[in-house]
């Protein structure tokens, strides 16, 4: 990342006062989340809906070669951060952002080849499998998604799928400086329709799929489509397009798309990669593949039909890059899957991220398919999210459970009664009970749970360690509930 002197900076920039100013203090780069503060960053203060950055001087103005801020904030900025560090105030730190992205970031993405996953359910699986099959191959690559930040020399918790493009472009650069040669990321439909990733040319872009979801802001299905769709337009000239064809989206994506494009299938659908045969087990998937007029056989270690799609996904950009087929299926025996998809925490007990329609079908028919006579379903529904999904995953769950607890899942500011209340309307019949403390509602489930021949899955947060109620954000874990309880009764 670009060094340079805050005398020179202070030229490039519109600002309208400067204090306690030091002409030779290096600026090494910008901050704009306290999360991603580096030594030497000069830290950037901005207002969101629920937060004002200024709020975080004193937890980063060690680290900090200067602070920028709104010239009206002045009062508060200075009594946070003393008299030792240089506040540059600006009228419109907007405006002033402009001038420091040309300064620090204008190329960010220079040397570096990217992969970009997009779709509803199976971004973070997929993209994992990628990364996978790159660190198998003794080359240098970076993962940003949902769980985390993955650097060549650091892990970071990560704090949204596809972050603001001051962030990412802070990524990119520390990625780079720690020897990184590929970037594989997951891209929201939110990123896409907000812009975020525009500045990102992307070497192969993932098409997997598009259900029911994020309806609260796209309002409708064709403004989702559109949105995931403006992905493939950032490709580079030459760039690879990877597409399921299986999904009606995806199809009429990949018509009428106009660079180089792979389809892939599970259906059997004759197309560039397509799955011939498979046979789900408890523990392993296997399958043939069709690709380039040979047929290969390959095994995974873990179930479910929807995995097979993450799977062909990440092999179809596998053989097309060019790894041959010995490398990639030994590398597929190694894989494993992203924390909380899918995850076996106990015998028979699963956690798995899964929040939408579709994907808690998919978690269920998984179960089913790997020889589970009966299957107790812990889940709720987020607030503030998009409630006509409710009823429909009331609906899911009535139809592919034996019994369900419907609990709290991120109320946020939303009576998790009302919550509940929706979800409950797509029940017609009585295989449920209303549990709103997912503690007790996962030990409920856990008890009922008799024998190896029922499954428990609970559902909807997978990865995350906490619960949202209101403006608080409290420490929640399903995998520590059910250790917490199995260890409780082993004693």
């Amino acid at each position: 990342m670009r060094k340079i002197k805050l005398g020179e900076l202070i030229k490039k920039i519109p600002l309208k006062q400067v204090l306690n100013f030091k002409k030779d203090k290096i600026v090494s780069g910008l901050c704009l989340d306290s999360r991603l503060m580096r030594q030497g960053n000069l830290f950037v203060c901005r207002k969101g809906i629920n937060y004002n950055s200024v709020d975080f001087i004193p937890g980063i103005k060690k680290q900090a070669s200067a602070i920028l801020g709104n010239w009206r904030d002045r009062g508060r900025i200075l009594s946070l951060s003393g008299r030792d560090i240089p506040v540059l105030l600006a009228g419109r730190v907007e405006k002033t952002l402009a001038g420091l992205w040309d300064i620090f970031y204008k190329d960010f993405c220079k040397g570096l080849k990217v992969i970009g996953i997009t779709g509803t359910n199976g971004k973070t699986t997929t993209a994992k499998f990628i990364y996978s099959f790159l660190k198998q191959a003794g080359l240098k690559p970076a993962l940003f998604g949902t769980v985390e930040y993955l650097l060549p020399r650091e892990k970071i918790k990560a704090f949204l799928t596809t972050p603001d493009r001051f962030a990412l472009a802070k990524l990119f650069c520390l990625a780079r400086e720690q020897g990184a040669e590929y970037i594989v990321m997951e891209v929201s439909s939110h990123a896409l329709a907000q812009r975020r990733v525009k500045d990102i040319k992307f070497s192969q872009a993932v098409f997997l799929n598009l259900t029911y979801d994020h309806l609260d802001y796209h309002k409708t299905m064709e403004n989702y489509f559109l949105a995931k769709k403006k992905l493939f337009s950032l490709l580079l000239p030459g760039g690879l397009a990877f597409v399921n064809i299986d999904d009606g989206y995806g199809r009429r994506l990949f018509n009428c798309l106009h660079c180089v494009k792979k389809g892939f299938s599970v259906r059997g659908i004759n197309t560039d990669f397509t799955v011939k045969a498979f046979r789900i087990y408890p523990q392993k998937t296997e399958f043939t593949l069709s690709a380039g007029n040979k047929v290969y056989g390959f095994s995974a270690p873990f179930t479910g039909r929807f995995n097979l799609y993450n799977i062909l996904a990440a092999l179809s950009w596998g053989f097309s890059v060019g790894f041959s087929y010995d490398f990639l299926r030994k590398s597929l025996l190694r894989l494993s899957l992203p924390k909380g998809r899918m995850e076996e925490v106990e015998k028979g007990v699963f956690v798995d991220y899964a929040h939408t329609p579709d994907a808690l079908e998919a978690a269920l028919s998984a179960l089913k398919q790997a020889g589970f006579k009966k299957i107790i379903t812990v889940f709720g529904c987020g607030g503030d999210r998009d409630k006509k999904k409710r009823p429909v995953m009331g609906k899911i769950a009535c139809l592919n459970s034996s019994f369900c607890f419907v609990t709290n899942d991120n109320p946020r500011s939303e009576r998790p009664q009302i919550i509940a209340r929706d979800i409950i309307k797509g029940f017609d019949r009585d295989n449920f009970k209303l549990v709103l403390d997912r503690s007790r509602a996962i030990r409920a489930a856990l008890v009922m749970k008799r024998n190896s021949g029922t499954a428990v899955l609970i559902a909807g947060k997978g990865h995350e360690d906490y619960q949202v109620f209101g403006k608080n954000k409290i420490h929640f874990s399903d995998q520590q509930e059910v250790l917490r309880f199995y260890n409780n009764n082993r004693e």
